[in-house]
């Protein structure tokens, strides 16, 4: 992370697509390595908006994005609705907390919930170039609560994670999770070391995650970056 280095192929990517005053979400900013990387690509004349709703995360975001004067922090997770629930806290996987059970999140507490189609109207942010979500499993809700946001907002890029073991354990197909994102118009491509792949199909997106267990993917309407 220090050197930049953290999932570097989307890092390139953030780098190559992302301007000056440009307004990022980050959902689930973990300690904050691409809310600082998106903070610097966006300018003084930008804005990212980083949600983190684990509580030793959120300090540790704190600590990391202080000297940071274009970054709002959020301790809520993002999902399809404004509400208190469920978020599971891995003991041992700091990057691993979820909205999403599973053997290996060991405590359960209530958080605060938001939809970002919510958040956005009572904040009265009508325009948002590119959403980061990256929440273990909770992807699909969080879609499902930005309807509005990408349907208004026609140039908009999503980096999301693509983890089969984690859309298992929130109940969904890894075809269920394409069918999300085609239901919004979205065009999808694989983020890798050649750049943006686009994807038709569930074996495409196991030939580009290898044995990595996880695959960063870049959503637009539009077709992939030059």
């Amino acid at each position: 992370m220090l050197n930049n280095l953290y999932e570097k192929e989307t890092t390139d990517l953030s780098n190559k697509i992302i301007r000056a005053g440009m307004i990022v979400i980050d959902i689930g900013a973990h300690v904050g390595y691409f809310t600082r990387v998106f903070s610097k690509l966006v300018g003084p004349a930008g804005i990212v908006y980083a949600f983190e709703p684990d509580l030793s995360n959120f300090k540790l975001l704190q600590a990391n994005t202080r000297r940071f004067k274009n970054i709002k922090l959020s301790p809520a997770a993002v999902s399809d609705k404004n509400s208190a629930i469920d978020f599971y806290h891995s003991n041992d996987k700091a990057g691993c907390h979820s909205t999403i059970p599973a053997t290996y999140r060991q405590e359960q507490i209530k958080v605060s919930s938001i939809s970002l189609d919510c958040w956005a109207e009572d904040n009265n942010i009508p325009k948002i170039d590119l959403v980061k979500i990256d929440i273990e499993g909770g992807e699909i809700y969080a879609l499902r609560g930005m309807k509005r946001i990408i349907e208004t907002n026609p140039k908009i890029v999503l980096f999301i994670e693509y983890c089969p073991e984690n859309i298992k354990l929130a109940g969904f197909t890894n075809d269920d999770f394409l069918r999300e994102l085609n239901s919004l118009g979205l065009k999808i491509f694989a983020i890798n070391q050649n750049g943006p792949n686009e994807i038709k199909n569930i074996p495409q997106l196991g030939n580009f995650m290898g044995d990595r267990g996880f695959l960063n993917l870049y959503c637009s309407k539009n077709d992939k970056p030059n």
